[in-house]
């Protein structure tokens, strides 16, 4: 538990970072959540076809949908905007994304050794840094970044999906 000393420091520090102050600043920090537009709402049309792929029964619109099948339909919709970004991205013929996934699947290996076997060989360190090294050097960070935040979009829209499928489940 903090002290009150704590406290009225952290509120002192939190007076300092109040964010953007000039108008440009606020209207650029008004569109980071929107600039590859994988959060934005959902087109009625899209969560009534998930809906009615789950159910195999049109609705005429969202009222008439039960909440617990609502969600899911919209987790539905949600992951295949992001696979669909996803799909995008990569078939558009960018080297730097291309390589960016390949050192992603090569971690992924790595921390499957971790799991199976509790630790990584010296030899397979030194291998994955050399590649970290190779990485940092071809790829450009802008890229890096993008394709990072559409796998955590993924990420994230398969863990709702997981959550609404129980509830739907538990619901039906």
């Amino acid at each position: 538990m903090a002290t009150a000393a704590q406290i009225a420091a952290n509120q002192r520090n939190a007076l300092k970072s109040t964010g953007p102050r000039s108008e440009k600043g606020k209207q650029m920090s008004s569109v980071n959540a929107r600039r590859h537009g994988l959060y934005g709402a959902l087109p009625a049309k899209d969560v009534l076809a998930a809906y009615e792929t789950i159910t195999g029964r049109q609705a005429p619109d969202l009222s008439t949908i039960s909440n617990a099948a609502m969600r899911l339909a919209i987790a539905e919709a949600q992951l295949a905007r992001v696979k669909e970004s996803e799909h995008n991205l990569l078939a558009r013929g960018d080297d730097d994304l291309r390589q960016t996934w390949y050192f992603d699947m090569i971690k992924d290996v790595l921390v499957q050794e971790i799991e199976d076997y509790g630790r990584l060989s010296m030899k397979t360190n030194i291998e994955a840094a050399e590649l970290e090294i190779r990485g940092a050097k071809v790829f450009r960070n802008s890229t890096k970044q993008a394709y990072r935040s559409l796998l955590r979009a993924i990420r994230q829209a398969e863990n709702a999906q997981a959550a609404a499928l129980d509830e739907w489940l538990g619901e039906a």
